[in-house]
């Protein structure tokens, strides 16, 4: 029965902050030209200074401070000054539960003056002249009035001086003069976390720094930048963890701005932005890093010489991001890092790069970009030497179209893992390769690879290349791979995978095949290179091949080789094995499960190649069962053997057992040490295998299980006591 689901949105939008109101019983400020107004509160310490320095143009005028508390200080000297006051009573009642004092700074007398600073501040706390112990100054607003201020004011402090320990936490709003010369605005309101509203001047045709103007301003909303501020130089930082930020105007141009970096991080409520002309610019790093509410940027142009262009990071973990607009085309001569750009951003749909974008970096760009369904990558990409991670996880991916041309020795490590829906992708013939680790694993629907991948000697690892890649059919292997160490799980569970081209004759750097053909139920056969000279892990290479008759393992192999555990585990049709034919196996320690399950297996050639008669690490032949085996010989000492059957009625089909190898100090494994229960090994046979025991000399509580073989009961207590006498319990 069909099921009609409603419509979902997956936005995490929320309403954003409300509009700032100023309450309506705070005294009122007029913006009056050559005057500084502030509006202070009884919230924080009860005293406070202002630095103040003006010059006389002509006339006699001197500054007064009006401190809204009915008391006045005149200030003669035009020199930098600190006018301190301490406030004990009086003001204006607040319905919000405080106190308000209109101050004003302005000038008396006859004559021309101009304030060029006046700036308030905390005093100093008593005995500190580090600047570490900040007092909080209970300013709520500054008005700056036009022509003053020709010294940069600043709301942030963090200077060893003994007025400039200072905490604006209370700060609301603040209007600048219309015009001003100033070159830099870095730091002005840095940590003013209750900061609504500023006015910015409409004229600063100097600025050439906004760093970290704004940083932390948490309730800051819209700002507008002067639009003739078009020589600045730098953003970073500049709106750092505004929270609240929706909206930024910027100057007309932005040509001499190098950086961006860190410029709206952390800004949750940031819906969108359009660039002005940045022709200069060079680095987007972490610019809009954790803008949750984020939906699309728009760059009307980028950097117009080959420079290097940093976006790392530059839209990670913006999860409303619907896409960043580029324009069509860019300096081809520029190369562009977009390492981590749009990671975790799961709304992301679509995204398009100009054609001629030369990219040295893709590292994680779209790591976690669930919904990503499509990628106009750019047509070449020369400088490229890395995909690593790229669309890792990326589950509504389905087809994708790659650079035509790439650098050399590409990185492709867990470029496509975890795309489950992704069905074919074609890798030019051009591409030659450092890493494939994991590159398409838990492709689950991957069903073609068109590539060619021809010679691959700069290839490192093929660690997990293909693995869980279930509807994948056949693949192409490269021709050569001099330098590969590993084929680790490598096409572990593709379940419908047939066929494999042919391996390289010599794989010689290879040093495991550790689960590589794990759970490929499907394969029907496969040809291995004759050599893997550094090759010590077969563990599991081929556990569960469930279609596989006969497989031949390099003739030549490590002579360090050590595990062969569960190497064809569960792998029901197979029924014959081939190891390897010169002797390089002395050293091999775990045989365990290594034919478990193998029901139609016969035949095992250079089986005796593992182990010596010489005394070499102990063997862990644990659970070789569940096989058609008549006959078994050992050459190495042995820690452990079971070749049981389940029961009486299920027997294994071994008749003949030999240990060759007569060396003591064998049996370190649990009780029962062997184990022949429920075979069909006959009376005989239980009597050399007892003498083999023998051979091997004394050994002190070790147990053997006959339970139920075809010959126990024949067993005379002479035949018994071969064993016994040697320390031997026997059950069965």
């Amino acid at each position: 029965m069909a099921v009609n689901l409603p419509l979902q949105n997956f936005f995490t939008k929320t309403t954003g902050p409300s509009d700032w109101v100023r309450p309506v019983d705070w005294p009122s400020i007029v913006d009056t030209p050559n005057e500084v107004q502030f509006l202070m509160s009884d919230l924080a310490d009860s005293n406070c200074g202002i630095v103040t320095s003006f010059s006389r143009t002509s006339g006699s005028q001197n500054l007064i401070i009006d401190w809204g508390d009915s008391t006045f200080d005149i200030i003669t000297a035009t020199t930098q000054t600190t006018t301190t006051h301490t406030y004990t009573s009086g003001g204006t009642p607040c319905s919000l539960g405080y106190n308000t004092f209109k101050i004003r700074v302005y000038f008396s007398g006859v004559g021309v003056s101009t304030l060029s600073d006046c700036q308030i501040r905390a005093t100093q706390i008593s005995g500190n002249t580090t600047g570490l112990g900040f007092k909080i100054v209970g300013v709520l607003e500054a008005y700056y009035g036009d022509g003053t201020q020709t010294t940069v004011p600043s709301f942030y402090s963090n200077v060893a001086t003994a007025t400039s320990v200072s905490s604006y936490r209370f700060l609301n709003y603040v209007k600048l003069p219309s015009s001003v010369s100033w070159s830099s605005f870095a730091n002005m309101f840095i940590n003013c976390y209750s900061l609504y509203e500023v006015v910015m001047p409409l004229s600063a045709s100097s600025a050439t720094s906004f760093v970290s103007t704004f940083s932390s301003c948490f309730k800051l909303q819209e700002i507008t930048l002067p639009s003739n501020a078009t020589g600045v130089t730098t953003f970073n930082q500049t709106f750092n963890t505004c929270q609240n930020l929706k909206k930024v105007s910027f100057p007309t141009s932005l040509n001499s701005c190098t950086t961006f970096v860190n410029a709206f991080t952390n800004c949750a409520n940031l819906k969108n932005v359009t660039f002005p002309s940045i022709n200069s610019c060079t680095s987007f790093n972490a610019t809009f890093s954790n803008c949750f509410q984020l939906e699309w940027v728009k760059f009307n142009s980028l950097p117009t010489t080959a420079v290097a262009i940093d976006f790392t990071s530059a839209f990670s973990t913006n999860s409303n991001l619907q896409n960043v607009f580029f324009p069509a085309s860019c300096n081809s001569g520029s190369t562009y890092n977009f390492a981590g750009c749009f990671s975790t951003c799961s709304q992301l749909k679509i995204i398009v790069f100009p054609s001629n974008m030369n990219v040295s970096s893709f590292s994680t760009t779209f790591n976690a970009c669930s919904s990503l369904l499509e990628i106009t990558f750019p047509t070449t990409c020369s400088s490229l030497t890395t995909m690593a991670s790229m669309c890792l996880n990326n589950f509504s991916l389905k087809t994708i179209i790659l650079p035509t041309t790439v650098g050399s020795n590409i990185n492709l490590s867990s470029c496509f893992s975890g795309c489950y829906k992704l069905e074919s992708i074609t890798i030019p013939s051009s591409y030659t390769f450092s890493n494939l680790s994991a590159t398409f694993s838990s492709c689950y629907s991957l069903k073609q690879v068109n590539w060619n991948p021809g010679t691959q000697n700069s290839l490192t690892t093929m660690s997990s290349t293909f693995s869980e890649c279930r509807l994948l059919e056949s693949v192409s292997i490269p021709t050569s791979m001099s330098i590969n160490t590993t084929l680790l799980s490598c096409f572990s569970n593709c379940y419908n995978l047939v066929s494999i081209g042919n391996f390289p004759s010599s794989l010689n750097a290879i040093t495991t095949m550790s689960n590589t053909f794990s759970g490929c139920y499907s394969l029907s056969g496969v040809t291995l290179p004759t050599s893997m000279s550094a090759c010590t892990i077969f563990t599991s290479a081929f556990s569960n091949c469930g279609s596989i008759e006969s497989v031949t393992l390099p003739n030549v192999v490590s002579t360090g080789t050590t595990a062969f555990d569960s190497c064809f585990n569960g792998c029901t049709n197979l029924q014959s094995v081939t190891f390897p034919g010169a002797n390089q196996l002395s050293l091999v320690n775990t045989i365990s499960t290594v034919f478990n399950g193998c029901s139609n297996l016969t035949t095992i050639t250079n089986f005796n190649k593992i182990g010596s008669l010489s005394t070499t690490p102990l063997i862990n032949a644990a659970s070789i069962t569940q096989n058609r085996l008549t006959s078994i010989s050992f050459v190495g000492p042995l820690s452990i053997l079971n070749l049981n059957g389940t029961t009486s009625t299920q027997r294994v089909d071994v008749q003949s057992v030999r240990l060759l190898n007569t060396s003591s100090g064998q049996w370190t494994g649990a009780s029962p040490q062997i184990n022949v229960s429920q075979t069909n090994m006959s009376t005989a046979q239980l009597v050399q295998l007892f003498n083999d025991m023998a051979s091997q000399g004394n050994v002190v509580s070790k147990t053997i299980n006959i339970t139920t073989a075809v010959g126990t009961a024949g067993l005379t207590a002479s035949d018994r006591l071969i064993v016994t006498s040697k320390g031997w319990t026997i059950t069965g």
